[in-house]
């Protein structure tokens, strides 16, 4: 890497301001987004009065994680102050990945790890004068409420003794759910607010500014969307009406009636059981409906509802004596020194109460064979891969092990692949079977939830 490169990086040449030759296209960009959501969406966004009195400077800008346009709105709500956002790592393997975080000087972090590289550099551009902006879930919220806030973040926010303001956006995750192909029209809003002056904040445990945190960025847009009677369901395709369960499958894979994983299916505005034809509508206002007779247990009645049924089922199947579960994919490397891909071939990911890890054959001995890290092996994770043998897993084909508790949750793409993350390197397994990733988000949250209810500690990022 390049020493000026090196230097943005590592936090040491980070500018306080946008240079001049980004300044219009920027300003442009932030106008045409503003206008368009505010005709189309009647998007509102509410100031604080208490941040005009905030002397210039630094601040920590913290906000609520529901689509993938939330540094946007962030941005537009503070123009012209820069505000250098943490963000994953994972964006450096796409191709234009560099050069946004590069060229904006945005900060690269690993999700769910803490990594002190990332910590310093954020400390080095506060102390530079910059501002930063992080969204403590570490993903988008795949059901329109507050995810995982880890307690770490309480520490963080701390050490960095300069203000922080919290950003909370209403509505955003129903305008384009990550499982939807299509958007819809609704009132969207921006809450800004003042959350720690540079006092309050010297004055407070890490365990007291985590909690507030979580009280400022709680959200549930289903739950507000239902209080004030909000549609959301108006956008249309080119012909007729837009389909407003399509892609639902991608969340919703168990079936309440004959209660098999992975057999729901979508077609329309319904959402049905392959198995055993059980099937539900959606409306407007994200109500589920059943088509024939009433809810055959639990009434699911919302899709929150729905998912937390499916990872309660979940929990209760990996506290039951001997279960588990494996599904093949095709496994993609990244590593995080250069974010390199590399194509690690056929794979099985297997789960049981006591973790999760990754299968191929012959990995292990290409490894001890050339000296060096083969497909799928890294040394630096050597003690994690071999707890799996320890636990009658077959260990001279484990890639990757991870302990029930070690993760508090994964991100991914719906209907596509999750991120499995590592100390060296991203282990991504992608899946033929579209409604996968969902299911192996939930595994982890249910491991995760399972070793807190049994009083141990996890490992939050």
């Amino acid at each position: 890497m390049k020493e000026e490169e090196k230097r943005r990086y590592t936090g040491e040449d980070f500018a306080p301001v946008y240079p001049l030759w980004l300044l219009f296209p920027i300003t442009l960009l932030f106008l045409v987004i503003l206008l368009w959501f505010k005709l189309v969406y009647r998007l509102k966004i509410i100031r604080d009065p208490e941040l005009e009195k905030l002397p210039p400077g630094p601040a920590v800008y913290l906000g609520n994680h529901c689509s993938m346009l939330d540094f946007f709105f962030m941005s537009i709500a503070f123009y012209p102050r820069r505000i250098h956002y943490v963000m994953s790592n994972a964006f450096l393997s796409k191709w234009w990945g560099p050069p946004v975080i590069r060229g904006l000087q945005q900060i690269p972090k690993s999700q769910f790890f803490a990594e002190a590289k990332s910590v310093i550099t954020m400390k080095r551009a506060v102390k530079k004068g910059c501002s930063i902006g992080i969204y403590p879930e570490g993903r988008i919220s795949l059901t329109g409420r507050t995810g995982y806030i880890a307690p770490a973040i309480g520490k963080l926010v701390k050490s960095f003794e300069v203000p922080v303001i919290a950003v909370k956006e209403e509505g955003f995750s129903l305008r384009k759910p990550l499982w939807s192909k299509i958007r819809r029209r609704g009132d969207l809003q921006v809450e800004c607010r003042l959350l720690f002056t540079h006092q309050e904040i010297q004055d407070l445990t890490a365990e007291e500014i985590h909690r507030r945190i979580v009280e400022a960025l709680d959200y549930n847009d289903n739950e507000r969307q239902l209080r004030k009677g909000l549609p959301f369901g108006k956008s249309r395709r080119l012909f007729g009406r837009a389909k407003l369960a399509e892609g639902l499958e991608l969340i919703l894979h168990r079936c309440p009636s004959c209660g098999r994983e992975l057999v729901m299916e979508s077609s329309g505005n319904r959402l049905f059981c392959g198995e055993c034809g059980f099937g539900v509508t959606l409306d407007e206002y994200n109500r589920l409906t059943p088509e024939r007779g009433g809810w055959p247990g639990e009434s699911l009645t919302s899709i929150p509802d729905w998912h937390d049924w499916q990872a309660g089922v979940m929990r209760r199947r990996l506290a039951a004596p001997g279960y588990s579960f494996s599904s093949p994919g095709r496994l993609t490397l990244l590593a995080k020194n250069s974010f390199r891909a590399e194509e690690g071939g056929p794979v099985k990911v297997c789960l049981d109460a006591a973790g999760i890890w990754l299968e191929k054959d012959g990995v292990r001995e290409k490894a001890h064979q050339t000296g060096e890290p083969g497909p799928g092996y890294w040394p630096a994770e050597q003690k994690e891969t071999e707890a799996a043998g320890d636990r009658g897993a077959d260990e001279d084909k484990v890639i990757r092990y991870f302990s029930a508790g070690q993760l508090p949750t994964v991100t991914g793409t719906l209907g596509c692949f999750v991120d499995f993350p590592g100390v060296d390197t991203l282990y991504r397994p992608e899946f033929n079977d579209r409604r996968l990733p969902v299911f192996w988000m939930q595994a982890v949250e249910a491991l995760y939830a399972g070793k807190a209810e049994n009083g141990a500690k996890g490992c939050p990022g």
